[in-house]
């Protein structure tokens, strides 16, 4: 039998190959998730998991509950209203962002929201760096053709 328990831990021998690889995959939401993006984009809705004992909502959805381990069984609508808790500002632009998402002019926020009704946060963008706490935010959805079922069928949160 082979083990490494007495092997000195040093960089000089490890081996390491740096490059690209292409693993692909199929990612199941579940029921919870699944439904509250099919939500978001055919009805522009923000459902969120509700726990029954402890009364916190959740958004994203999961399936259970963190604080006390009960199984969610009821989406609740949140938002689509929230409030600006944290945020930073961006003055860059990010190559790996445009990959998934338009990107917004430099500078613009990224920040934390709690949607009316939710217990959790969410992290989007504000256009602009003219954000401060408290700032109540809604939603600018894409277009009815371009959502795909993603939370980035919000484009971006702006100032009410």
């Amino acid at each position: 039998m082979y083990t490494t328990d007495k092997l000195p831990l040093d960089q000089k021998d490890c081996f390491g190959k740096r490059g690209l690889m292409s693993i692909p995959y199929r990612y199941f939401a579940g029921v919870f998730l699944s439904r509250a993006l099919i939500a978001l984009r055919d009805e522009k809705k923000i459902l969120g998991a509700r726990c029954e004992k402890c009364d916190k909502v959740y958004f994203p959805p999961r399936s259970r509950c963190e604080r006390d381990f009960s199984k969610m069984t009821e989406l609740v609508e949140v938002g689509p209203e929230g409030t600006v808790e944290e945020f930073t500002v961006v003055n860059y632009e990010e190559e790996y962002f445009k990959k998934f998402c338009p990107m917004l002019d430099i500078p613009y926020t990224m920040a934390l929201i709690r949607l009316d009704g939710a217990s959790t946060k969410i992290l989007h963008r504000i256009p602009g760096d003219k954000v401060k706490r408290g700032d109540r935010v809604r939603p600018k959805w894409l277009d009815d053709d371009q959502r795909e079922a993603m939370i980035t069928d919000i484009e971006y949160f702006e100032k009410v």
